[in-house]
């Protein structure tokens, strides 16, 4: 009975944990919209309010019923909810577009993903395990979704989409360029930029891909190259450089 107890205990903490995260990312959306707008920036502005519709609207799903007992602790270390995502000044620099906007957008749910990745991994209880793994998917499953908009904004800035691997074998082959490509890029900046390129191939390809061992081949590598290059940039030092900007303008 007391396993029970703690393991309900933590379950409604891990929802609580994702309704805080989707409500300070959609306070964080609506403030951008307000700027946006106000700055004359009607594009931006409108991306914003649909980017703080769909977070609201998963923090309804996550919240605890009004009235509950505040959760307790997880009983899980890690980071804090939300550590890693972009600062604000990150999205209200005169530089944005729509296609950068959204690549901040994926940031923050590749966050997420790491957040509740390592929440499974630190779970005390099977249930608590298995629901901290659907959080985190949920979460690759938001910025999968995130990643085709922003390919459709690149494409909108005049960027062209490229051609990708239709079978595992071409996978094989392609993976050979995409390694030779990250072993002679120029320092460790080069390389992540090469890494968030080689994601949004993988995850291009799990989207779009017509072979289903091609697939599940590419979302397996998509989801632990999300988790290696969230916990590097949990790691980064404020003010250093994002390496995954423009990442996909450069295929």
């Amino acid at each position: 009975m007391e396993q029970r107890q703690k393991s309900g205990a933590a379950s409604q903490a891990l929802f609580a944990e994702a309704a805080v995260m989707a409500k300070s990312a959609a306070e964080r959306y609506r403030r951008l919209a307000t700027f946006w707008q106000e700055a004359g920036e009607a594009t931006l502005a409108g991306l914003f309010t649909q980017l703080a519709e769909l977070k609201a609207a998963e923090s309804a799903r996550y919240a605890v019923p009004e009235g509950a007992a505040a959760p307790p602790a997880s009983g899980v270390t890690g980071t804090t909810p939300g550590h890693g995502i972009p600062a604000e000044s990150e999205w209200r620099t005169s530089l944005l577009t729509p296609y950068r906007a959204l690549s901040l957008a994926v940031r923050a749910e590749e966050q997420a993903f790491a957040h509740f990745a390592r929440r499974a991994a630190e779970a005390e209880d099977e249930a608590t395990r298995t629901l901290a793994e659907d959080l985190a998917h949920a979460a690759l499953d938001r910025a999968a979704e995130l990643r085709l908009a922003r390919r459709a904004a690149f494409r909108a800035e005049g960027g062209r989409r490229p051609a990708l691997p239709a079978t595992l074998a071409e996978l094989a082959e392609a993976e050979k360029a995409w390694e030779e490509e990250e072993r002679t890029a120029r320092g460790e900046f080069g390389r992540l930029r090469a890494l968030n390129r080689r994601l949004d191939r993988y995850l291009e390809i799990a989207a779009n891909g017509r072979d289903a061992a091609l697939v599940e081949a590419a979302q397996k590598r998509a989801e632990a190259l999300i988790a290696e290059l969230a916990e590097h940039r949990a790691r980064q030092r404020p003010g250093e450089g994002e390496a995954g900007a423009g990442a996909e303008g450069e295929d």
